[in-house]
């Protein structure tokens, strides 16, 4: 597989496996599904930031990217994942 930067190996397809189940939702922006999680509990009170998130090749819906956007939140920013 060639690319701009060279040829990529076999590490960049890649999965690493995160735990969990996602607890945000998906929300149509436009014609785009978007995976959005917000902060809750005390972080809810005082996010002020949004993080637009761009999948990587397994895509936005896939569960790995979903439970990223929900760390995120967790840490007090709206997660959007595109």
């Amino acid at each position: 597989m060639a690319a701009i930067t060279g040829t990529l190996s076999e590490c960049c397809a890649k999965e690493i496996r995160h735990a969990g189940e996602a607890s945000g939702t998906v929300l149509k922006v436009g014609d785009l599904p978007t995976y959005v999680s917000y902060p809750r509990g005390e972080q809810a009170e005082k996010y002020d930031k949004i993080l637009i998130y761009f999948s990587d090749i397994f895509g936005s819906m896939h569960i790995n990217a979903q439970l990223v956007c929900d760390w995120f939140a967790a840490q007090g920013q709206e997660s959007d994942l595109l």
